[in-house]
C-alpha cells in the first residue's frame, strides 16, 4: 500500500517546489518485481526527494501513472515489518521506522496500561510534566488543527535548531524545502498540532492525517521547555485522537529515536533495493560516515561536519521556486534572514547593540574586517568545541567545560556552588567556589561577546550577582546581570547548602542618590533630534517608553560601557542608570523576548529632577 510519500499530492508538491524546473512527473516504477510511485526526470532516472522518508510498495488494484518504468534500484524503501522487541535489536544495513499497530489493543485504556507498564517513561511520566510546564511558563493548551503560517515557521525554526544541534543536516534552511512544507499545510495534507503554555507555543508537529494512518512526519520543540517534555506530552495527544479516529496505525517515520520505542509496538524495516550504482554507493557511505558500531574517527567527523557546513551553505542561497504562494510568502520572508539564527524583529529595539553599533562603525570598514574575520575563526574553534553548533562553555584557560550528563534544572530559589577558579572563564574567577542563589532562569538573549541573539541551555542569573566591570581593563559602569551556564556550576541540596555560608546579597540603591522623572517620549525625542549622542546612545520607544512619566531613583552614572568583541571600554557622557528600569527586551523571531535584562542608559537630558 503506498503511503504518504507516494501520493499524488506530495508528488506534485515536491515536483514543483524542490524540483522546479527539472521536469519531474510522478510516475509508476518497478524494482524487482516491486512497484511503487515516484518522480521520474526526463532521461528516465528517478529523482531524488531529500523530504521523502521512505516509499512502500502501491496496491495492484490501483492503475499505475502511465507506462511503468523499469530502474535499477531505490535507496529507501520499505521492505517488511516485524514486532518490537525491547530493548529494540538493530538489523544491519536497516533503518527502522517505528509505528503503533492499534489492532492489538481493544481500548485506549488497554494500551495505556500495557504501554506504562512494559516503559515506565510512557505516561506515568506526563500528569508530573503536566504540573512542571503549567508551574514554569503558565496553562497549558494543545491544539491539533492548526492553520497558521507563521506557526509553521517557528516549528521549522526549532527544527532546524534541533538538527544542527545534534550534527543533522538541516535541509529546512533552503526555502524551497520551506516552500514545500507550507504547500502541504495550505493544501490540508499536512496539519500542524501545537502544545502551547502561557501562551506561549512550545511543541509542533506536522503530520499527515490519513483515513487509517497518522504520518508524524515533522516534530520540534521549544528548548526552553525541554525538562518538561513538552514534546512527548503533544505526542500522547496525537496518540489519543488517533486512536479515537479508529486508525490503523500511528506512524512515526524513518527513525529509531528512543522515545519512539515507549509507544511502538512494531516497525518497519527501511534499506536498498535493488543494486544501486557505485557513485549511490559512495555517496551512502560519505553520509553514513562509517560502517558499524565504531565511533567515526576525528577526520571523519571534520569532513562530515564541513560537508554539512557546505550543503547548508548551498541550501541557504537556494532561490525559492517560482510558485504560486501567496497563502504563506510573507511569513517565509519574515523569518528568512540568517535562518535559523535567533534575531531581533527590529534591531535597533536593543539600545545596547546600537551604541556597540555606532562604536564599530566610528571604527572603519578594515578594522570592522578584521575583527569579524577574528571572531569567525573564534566561532568555528567553538563550534569545534562544543560539537553541536552551540557556543562552548570554556574554562580559564580555553578549554572546553563538558555540559552535565543530566540537566541541573535550576530553578529561582535553588542553591548552586560556583566550581573552581580553573573551570570557568577568567572573569568569573573571583565568584570560584561560592555558594549563591538561583535569581531566575535566562531565556534568548543578546550575547555580548558574540552580538548577536544566542540561547543558552539551562543559563542563570544568580542573586546578587552584577558584573563590576572588571573583565574590562579600563572598566565598564553598566552593572549587566551575570550569565552563568549550568557547566560553570554545581547543584547543592538545601541541607548542603545550609551548612555553608552565602557569599553574595542583592544590591541595594543608595538612598541618597537623586529622584528623576523620566521626560515624555515627544520631549525626548525633540531633544534627542536636536542633540544626537556621540556615543550612539538613543532612545528606544519598544523598550524605553513605558517608563516615561515615571519618578526613579538614580542608581549609578555611566561613564564607560564594555565592548568584549573589540575588549575595549566605550566612554559616554551625562548617562546614569535607573532603579527598577531594566530592558524588557527586543522581541526575537518566534523566541519571544530578549532575557538579557540590561541595565538601560539614560541621558540626564531625557530626565528632570523631583523634590525630595
Amino acid at each position: 500500500m503506498s503511503n504518504f510519500f507516494s501520493s499524488p499530492r506530495f508528488l506534485a508538491a515536491s515536483a514543483d517546489t524542490l524540483l522546479h524546473g527539472r521536469g519531474a512527473v510522478p510516475r509508476t516504477i518497478r524494482v524487482d518485481g516491486w512497484m511503487f510511485d515516484a518522480l521520474v526526470l526526463p532521461d528516465g532516472s528517478v529523482a531524488g526527494n531529500s523530504m521523502s522518508d521512505f516509499l512502500e510498495r502501491r496496491s495492484p488494484q490501483s492503475p499505475p501513472l502511465g507506462e511503468v518504468l523499469e530502474v535499477g534500484s531505490l535507496p529507501r524503501v520499505a521492505l517488511g515489518r516485524v514486532a518490537v522487541t525491547h530493548p529494540p535489536s538493530t538489523v544491519p544495513g536497516r533503518v527502522p521506522a517505528p509505528t503503533i499497530d492499534w489492532s492489538g489493543f481493544s481500548s485506549w485504556e488497554t494500551f495505556v496500561a500495557q504501554t506504562s507498564k512494559r516503559d515506565w517513561r510512557a505516561f506515568k511520566i506526563t500528569k508530573r510534566k503536566r504540573r512542571l510546564l503549567t508551574r514554569n511558563f503558565g496553562p497549558v493548551n494543545i491544539d491539533l488543527d492548526v492553520l497558521d503560517h507563521d506557526l509553521v515557521e517557528q516549528a521549522l525554526i526549532h527544527k532546524a535548531r534541533q538538527l544542527r544541534q545534534t550534527r543533522g543536516l538541516d535541509r529546512f534552511v533552503g526555502r524551497r524545502t520551506r516552500q514545500l512544507v507550507h504547500r502541504l499545510v495550505q493544501e490540508r495534507q499536512l496539519t500542524l498540532s501545537v502544545l502551547s503554555a502561557g501562551g506561549r507555543p512550545l511543541a509542533f508537529a506536522l503530520a499527515h492525517w490519513g483515513p487509517d494512518r497518522v504520518y508524524s512526519w515533522i516534530t520540534s520543540y521549544d528548548l526552553d521547555a525541554a525538562n518538561c517534555s513538552t514534546g512527548t506530552q503533544l505526542y500522547e495527544a496525537m496518540m489519543h485522537e488517533s486512536w479515537s479516529r479508529d486508525h490503523a496505525e500511528f506512524d512515526f517515520l524513518i527513525g529509531g529515536e528512543p522515545y519512539k520505542y515507549h509507544y511502538a509496538t512494531h516497525e518497519r524495516l527501511i534499506g536498498p533495493l535493488g543494486q544501486p550504482s557505485l557513485p549511490s554507493r559512495v555517496l551512502g557511505k560519505i553520509r553514513r560516515g562509517s560502517d558499524g558500531d565504531e565511533a567515526p574517527s576525528p577526520v571523519q567527523l571534520a569532513t562530515r561536519v564541513l560537508a554539512l557546513r557546505a550543503v547548508q551553505i548551498r541550501l541557504s542561497r537556494q532561490t525559492p521556486a517560482p510558485i504560486d504562494d501567496d497563502a504563506y510568502r510573507g511569513p517565509i520572508e519574515a523569518y528568512a534572514p540568517q535562518w535559523p539564527r535567533l534575531r531581533f524583529s527590529t534591531p535597533h529595539d536593543c539600545q545596547r547593540a546600537q551604541v556597540l553599533a555606532r562604536a564599530h562603525a566610528n571604527d572603519g570598514a578594515v578594522a570592522t574586517a578584521l575583527i569579524r574575520a577574528e571572531h569567525l575563526l573564534r566561532g568555528a574553534g567553538d563550534y569545534a568545541k562544543a560539537g553541536s553548533g552551540r557556543l562552548a562553555a570554556l574554562r580559564a584557560d580555553g578549554t572546553e567545560v563538558a555540559e552535565p550528563a543530566q540537566p541541573l534544572n535550576l530553578k529561582a530559589g535553588a542553591w548552586v556552588r560556583v566550581k573552581t577558579a580553573e573551570e570557568i572563564p577568567s572573569h568569573k574567577a573571583p565568584w570560584a567556589g561560592r555558594t549563591l542563589r538561583v535569581k531566575r532562569r535566562v531565556g534568548p538573549h543578546y550575547d555580548l561577546r558574540t552580538q548577536r541573539v544566542v540561547a543558552y541551555r539551562g543559563a542563570v542569573t544568580l542573586e546578587g550577582m552584577r558584573c563590576d566591570g572588571s573583565p574590562a581593563a579600563q572598566g565598564c559602569d553598566a552593572r549587566c546581570e551575570a550569565i552563568w551556564r549550568q557547566a560553570w556550576l554545581e547543584r547543592l541540596e538545601e541541607d548542603e547548602a545550609a551548612a555553608q555560608p552565602t557569599d553574595a546579597t542583592p544590591s541595594s540603591t543608595e538612598t541618597s542618590q537623586p529622584l528623576m522623572r523620566v521626560r515624555s517620549q515627544a520631549d525626548i525625542e525633540r531633544e534627542q533630534q536636536a542633540n544626537p549622542d556621540p556615543a550612539g546612545v538613543r532612545f528606544s520607544p519598544a523598550t524605553m517608553a513605558q517608563f516615561c512619566g515615571r519618578v526613579l531613583r538614580v542608581e549609578a552614572r555611566v561613564a564607560r560601557v564594555y565592548d568584549p568583541r573589540r575588549d575595549r571600554s566605550i566612554p559616554v557622557q551625562d548617562v546614569v542608570l535607573l532603579g527598577d528600569a531594566s530592558c524588557p527586551g527586543a522581541t526575537i523571531v518566534a523566541a519571544g523576548r530578549c532575557d538579557r535584562r540590561c541595565a538601560l542608559l539614560w541621558k540626564t537630558a531625557w530626565l528632570e529632577p523631583v523634590e525630595r
